[in-house]
């Protein structure tokens, strides 16, 4: 499947850039019975090993959901949908859940959307599924032009018990595929199928292509209200996304009537700031105590490494020897046998009568 996917042509780079996952290594026996460390890079190119997967069939390679043919309605979408300002995150998946999220373009824009802080239970099996513009609400099927994706875990044995992650989906294939009108938001609807109640997300945003830096794309026309702050952290190369932002909130001003609000959040952005700078100073605190931990779990994890490295090796020597000692007991009780017909034919021909200790029949007894 692999391979498979990386032969798809794609406007986007496919190649795996996270070091730890790359570096991950595993221990092997290669056919001299040496012990061996092989990496994750090692497997991603399966020629360097070596062999050649056969061609076969795959239809399934050009298929393409049918094209929606008519876009779907927002504004009734929106109406059974959560607004972002709304929603309470970090959002425990218990339930199906749909928010109307803001696009930084209208139409069918070159944009991803981005699920952060997804923290998850790591001993249980997770998997939830993404949906957009779903105006037909069949969870179950996944083949239609609203799937944008899944989130999927394995379940498996680690120290923490939980783990955080993020999920990025393109969105400028599906948009095409569902006819997407001229709008400036999305309903996304996100179905949990294996234990939701063990995963909870803490951001949900559409943002452009290749935008990573923190910037006002994917904040809905409240949050900019309600924390001033967020033009403070937008980098210098999203600047060019302010004037958008702003016809926005003044359209938002202007169709809900919060012209008076305007001023009196105004008032209150100084306590934002402060109030966010105070924040991002204990974020920035915690951040730099989770790396002194991860540096203390690294070097504790090489420390177990090259001592399972040298147990194994030991293991192998013994082995080894067993192995030689064995072939070498085998050889002698072989012998042994020889010996006693010898003797007895011997018995048989002098008429003398030659004992041959027990012991001796059985060469494996003498050395316990």
């Amino acid at each position: 499947m692999w391979t498979l996917w990386k032969d798809i042509p794609a406007d986007y780079s496919k190649d795996i850039t996270d070091t730890d996952f790359l570096k991950s290594a595993f221990m092997f026996y290669d056919e001299n019975k040496n012990l061996v460390r092989v990496t994750v890079a090692d497997f991603l190119d399966y020629k360097k090993m070596g062999y050649e997967y056969e061609p076969g069939n795959t239809p399934w390679m050009n298929y393409r959901p049918q094209k929606r043919a008519v876009p779907a309605n927002i504004r009734n979408l929106a109406k059974t949908a959560q607004a972002p300002d709304k929603t309470s995150f970090p959002l425990t998946l218990n339930k199906i859940v749909k928010v109307v999220v803001a696009k930084p373009s209208k139409g069918k824009a070159d944009e991803v959307l981005v699920i952060e802080d997804i923290v998850t239970d790591n001993t249980k099996l997770i998997k939830f599924d993404v949906f957009v513009d779903d105006e037909d609400e069949k969870p179950e099927e996944v083949d239609r032009a609203e799937y944008a994706g899944a989130f999927t875990q394995l379940r498996h044995r680690v120290k923490a018990k939980e783990s955080t992650g993020n999920l990025r989906l393109k969105l400028k294939e599906l948009y095409e595929n569902i006819n997407i009108a001229d709008d400036d938001r999305v309903a996304v609807t996100i179905v949990p199928t294996i234990n939701g109640d063990a995963v909870t997300i803490g951001v949900l945003m559409v943002d452009l292509l290749d935008v990573n830096d923190i910037s006002m794309i994917g904040y809905s026309l409240k949050d900019i209200l309600m924390h001033s702050n967020l033009f403070d952290e937008m980098p210098k190369r999203n600047l060019i996304h302010l004037r958008r932002v702003s016809d926005k909130f003044m359209r938002y001003v202007s169709d809900k009537g919060m012209a008076s609000d305007a001023e009196s959040t105004s008032n209150g952005r100084v306590s934002n700031r402060e109030s966010a700078k105070r924040l991002r100073t204990n974020k920035q605190e915690r951040v730099r105590e989770l790396i002194r931990e991860e540096a203390l779990l690294k070097e504790e994890n090489e420390k177990l490494r090259q001592r399972i490295e040298a147990v194994t090796r030991k293991h192998f020597v013994r082995e080894c020897y067993n192995n030689v000692l064995r072939a070498r007991m085998a050889e002698l009780a072989d012998r042994l046998k020889w010996l006693n017909s010898l003797l007895q034919d011997i018995s048989k021909v002098t008429g003398l009568a030659i004992e041959i200790p027990g012991e001796l029949l059985q060469p494996g007894s003498v050395c316990p």
